[in-house]
């Protein structure tokens, strides 16, 4: 499984990353919505980095809006993807989210813990907020033994507190693992990961 880190140039984080195959919590997702197909083939990518998620998106016919609070890797994922009709993107910084267009996918890998912690529960309500019936949200959170975990811009959650945040939805799959593995840089990590599909029940 591949990470997001913090590498010294955010610029070298986008050109490594941006040959990388597909999360395995998109893949899931995709999977789960081909079980259950939701009313609209809209997706959000909430921190799509240098857009490898969002990428395959558009190839399965998704239409989506790509946010990132960085031009670097919107630049190069409108360089990759051709510029479709289907692809939006929008610069903008997680705390200066308020609200989101409806979509039948929300999806945000690696990317929400890194919402400054006193702005996630607005960054929350506006991702609970555009999720109509049968739409699907698939994001990772940090758990409280991640070796990031007393960073106080990380937003950290324990496993009763991301049961807390997912109590509006019908969750599909949730697993919590912890193992050690390599930042992009190389760097060793302990991580504790929770990756969460959910749906919002029609």
């Amino acid at each position: 499984m591949t990470h997001t880190t913090t590498p010294k140039s955010w610029d070298e984080y986008i050109q490594k990353t941006r040959e990388f195959p597909p999360s395995e919590l998109i893949l899931l997702s995709l999977d789960l919505v081909a079980a259950t197909p939701p009313l609209s083939m809209s997706a959000i990518d909430l921190g799509c980095g240098s857009g490898r998620d969002t990428r395959e998106l558009l190839k399965r016919g998704w239409s989506v809006l790509a946010i990132d609070g960085d031009e670097t890797g919107l630049t190069a994922l409108r360089e990759d993807s051709g510029g479709p009709s289907s692809l939006t993107t929008q610069l903008s910084r997680f705390e200066d989210i308020s609200s989101l267009p409806s979509a039948g996918l929300i999806h945000a890998a690696f990317s929400l813990p890194f919402c400054p912690p006193s702005h996630f529960q607005r960054l929350w309500k506006a991702i609970l907020g555009a999720l109509v019936p049968g739409s699907i949200l698939s994001v990772h959170l940090f758990g409280d033994r991640d070796g990031w975990s007393k960073n106080p811009r990380l937003s950290i959650f324990s496993r009763q507190e991301v049961e807390g945040l997912l109590t509006p939805l019908q969750v599909l799959s949730l697993e919590e693992r912890e193992y050690e593995g390599p930042l992009i840089s190389g760097e060793p990590k302990h991580w504790h990961l929770f990756s969460i599909v959910a749906t919002r029940s029609t």
